[in-house]
Parts: structure tokens; C-alpha cells; sequence
């Protein structure tokens, strides 16, 4: 959560953010992510923000 910065509850909603892994047998045992998988969801953010500026006109081609 400190990487993204988001809250839990606003992760558990993400359906493309990665499962997390259960440190326990429990249903209430801890939960973690494997950092390497946020990074890559970080990742495609990133580019899909990229993507999309790309294909908003500029004020200059109005």
C-alpha cells in the first residue's frame, strides 16, 4: 500500500491489481503483495496514461 498509496478497501476493488498472498492458513490471517507485481500493475498504469495522452488533441490541433 505504500507503494501506490492507496487504501486497502480501494485495492480489493482494482480487479487488475494483483492477488495478494496470504501469510497464514486463516481467513483473517495477514495478507502482502509480491512487490515485483505492483510495480508491473504501476507500470501499466503509467502506460496506459501515456497512451491516452497521446491521443488527446493538443490545444494547437483544435
Amino acid at each position: 500500500m505504500a507503494i501506490v498509496g492507496f487504501q486497502k478497501s480501494f485495492i480489493y476493488a482494482q480487479l487488475d491489481f494483483p492477488e495478494p498472498v496470504r501469510l497464514g492458513s486463516s481467513r483473517r490471517s495477514a495478507v502482502r503483495w509480491v512487490e515485483a507485481e505492483v510495480l508491473a500493475w504501476c507500470e501499466k498504469l503509467i502506460s496506459r496514461r501515456s497512451t491516452a495522452a497521446k491521443r488527446v488533441p493538443s490545444l494547437s490541433q483544435l
